[in-house]
C-alpha cells in the first residue's frame, strides 16, 4: 500500500495490529517494509521517494482480518482515530473502516 511516510506507517500499525516487520528495502526511489500479521498474512508499506502522493480514495485500500477486533477498534478509539461502523446486517460480524497516518481507508472486520 503506498503510503506518505514509510515509518509512520510501520509505527501505526505496530501499534494497532502488533505487526512484526519482516524486511526492509530502500532506494533512491523507494522506502518499503513488508510486514507479518501473526506470522501469517503480510502487507508491504511502500514510500515513493521521487514522486508525490496520489490522491486517498474514500474506499477501503486493504482488508485486515482480526481475531483481536475489539482490542483493536480499542486502540483506534484511544489514539483518536475516526472510524465508521458498518451495518452487516449479519449477527456477529463487525466491520469498521478507519484511516492510517496517510489517509488510505482500511476495512477492518473481526473473525
Amino acid at each position: 500500500m503506498i503510503v506518505d511516510d514509510r515509518v509512520a506507517a510501520e509505527a501505526f500499525y505496530r501499534e494497532i495490529f502488533d505487526v512484526t516487520p519482516r524486511a526492509y528495502y530502500k532506494t533512491d526511489i523507494y522506502d518499503e517494509v513488508i510486514v507479518d500479521y501473526d506470522g501469517g498474512p503480510f502487507h508491504a508499506y511502500y514510500q515513493p521517494l521521487n514522486e508525490e502522493s496520489a490522491p486517498k480514495s474514500l474506499f477501503p485500500q486493504t482488508t485486515i482480518y482480526t481475531s483481536k477486533f475489539d482490542e483493536v477498534l480499542a486502540k483506534i478509539v484511544k489514539r483518536g482515530l475516526g472510524y465508521r461502523e458498518i451495518d452487516t446486517h449479519t449477527e456477529g460480524l463487525r466491520i469498521i473502516i478507519a484511516k492510517d497516518p496517510s489517509g488510505n481507508a482500511i476495512e477492518i472486520i473481526n473473525r
